[in-house]
C-alpha cells in the first residue's frame, strides 16, 4: 500500500504483532496477525508527516522523531514534545532507548545536540555537554548514561564513559567523519559512514576492522544474533559465528523463475471510470535492472487524473508466476 511518497521508508519499528513504518509522508501501522493497517499523519496528531526515527518503550508506547518535535503514541492518544517541553531543537534525528529504559534524542540545530526524557519532560542529559558547539546528532548507541556513543554529522563519533567525553574521527582511524548509523553488540561497536563500515573495540575505541561497504543507512541485530545492514536497494547480513557475509540485492535483475509477460497499470477515478496502460515491453517481467516507466498524463484522457480512487499494477496472462519489484510510484 502506498500513500503519496510514503513508500520511501525512513525507519521501522517492530513490537509484537505490530510493525511500524515511518516515511516521508506519514506513519503506517500494520497488524501482522490480522493483516490490517492504518495510516497516521498530522491530521491524526503527529507533529510532522516526515518520520525520521521510531522507538518503542517498555510500556509499549511509540516515540516518533520528526522535524517538528517528538510525538508519543500510546495506541489511543498522541502527545507532542518540542522546545517548549525542554528539547534543545525541534529537529530530531535519532532516538535511543538504553538498557535502563532511559530515552535519549539526538537533535540538529540545537545547542546541546542531546536530550534526555526524565518521565515528564525533556532536559539536558546526565552526561553533561560534549564540548562541541551545536553538534548535529545522527545516531545513538550504547548501554546507558555511563556508556553512550553519539554519531555526529561531519564531526565523527563521540563517546561518554561515565566521566569524560572522547571524540573519534577520520584522524583516529575511522573511515570518515559523518556517521550514518551505529549499534553496540557485545564488546564491538559497528559504525557506518558514507566511505565504509567500521567495527570498533568498545572498551578502547580502537578500530578493529573496516569493511568497504558504503552508504549503509541502518544497522540492526536479529533475535538469532545476525547483523543486518541496510542501504539503497540492498541489504547485507553478517553472521558473527562464522564471520560470513551475505548480500541481498533488489532490482538487480529479474527473478530467475519469472515467466515472460506484459505489465500493466490500471487507474480508476472517483466516478468509476478506468483506464489500463501496458508497459511498452511485452516481456517486462524478465527485464534486467530498474526501468523507469513514465506515463504521460495525455495518455490518460479516459479518466479524471485529478481524482484517482485506486491504482493497480499487474501482470497479464493466465498462470503467469514470478516476482516483480515496484518502487517510487
Amino acid at each position: 500500500t502506498s500513500y503519496g511518497n510514503a513508500n520511501f521508508v525512513l525507519t521501522l519499528a517492530h513490537d509484537g504483532d505490530w510493525l511500524w513504518a515511518g516515511a516521508e509522508n506519514g506513519l503506517v501501522r500494520w497488524n501482522l496477525a490480522a493483516g490490517t493497517y492504518e495510516k497516521l499523519d498530522r491530521d491524526t496528531g503527529l507533529a510532522s508527516n516526515r518520520i525520521v526515527d521510531l522507538v518503542v518503550d517498555g510500556q509499549g508506547a511509540l516515540w516518533i522523531a520528526t522535524g517538528a518535535g517528538i510525538t508519543r503514541y500510546d495506541g489511543q492518544s498522541m502527545t507532542t514534545y518540542d522546545e517548549s517541553n525542554g528539547l534543545d531543537s525541534n529537529r530530531i534525528q535519532a532516538l535511543f532507548l538504553d538498557e535502563d529504559g532511559g530515552l535519549w534524542a539526538g537533535s540538529r540545530d540545537g545547542e546541546r545536540g542531546l536530550n534526555y526524557f526524565d518521565g515528564q519532560s525533556w532536559r539536558a542529559p546526565p552526561t553533561g555537554e560534549m564540548g562541541i558547539d551545536y553538534p548535529s546528532v545522527t545516531a545513538l548507541a550504547g548501554s546507558g548514561a555511563d556508556n553512550l556513543y553519539v554519531g555526529l554529522e561531519n564531526r565523527g563519533l563521540a563517546h561518554f564513559d561515565g566521566g569524560d567525553w572522547t571524540v573519534y574521527d577520520s584522524g583516529t582511524g575511522l573511515p570518515g567523519d559523518e556517521v550514518l548509523a551505529a549499534l553496540l553488540v557485545g564488546e564491538s561497536l559497528w559504525v557506518s559512514f558514507p566511505e565504509g563500515l567500521a567495527r570498533l573495540d568498545a572498551a578502547s575505541g580502537a578500530v578493529e576492522e573496516t569493511v568497504a561497504e558504503t552508504e549503509l543507512q541502518a544497522i540492526h541485530q536479529s533475535t538469532g544474533g545476525s547483523l543486518w545492514f541496510g542501504g539503497q536497494g540492498r541489504a547485507l547480513r553478517f553472521d558473527p559465528a562464522t564471520g560470513g557475509w551475505e548480500e541481498m540485492t533488489f532490482g538487480a535483475g529479474p527473478h530467475p523463475s519469472n515467466d515472460a509477460a506484459p505489465v500493466y497499470v490500471r487507474l480508476t477515478d472517483t466516478t468509476g471510470k478506468e483506464q489500463v496502460i501496458e508497459h511498452p515491453n511485452p516481456q517486462a517481467t524478465v527485464m534486467t535492472g530498474w526501468d523507469e516507466w513514465t506515463i504521460p498524463l495525455s495518455d490518460l484522457s479516459d479518466i479524471n487524473t485529478t481524482n484517482i480512487d485506486s491504482m493497480t499494477v499487474g501482470v497479464s496472462g493466465a498462470g503467469v508466476s514470478g516476482k516483480l519489484f515496484v518502487d517510487y510510484i
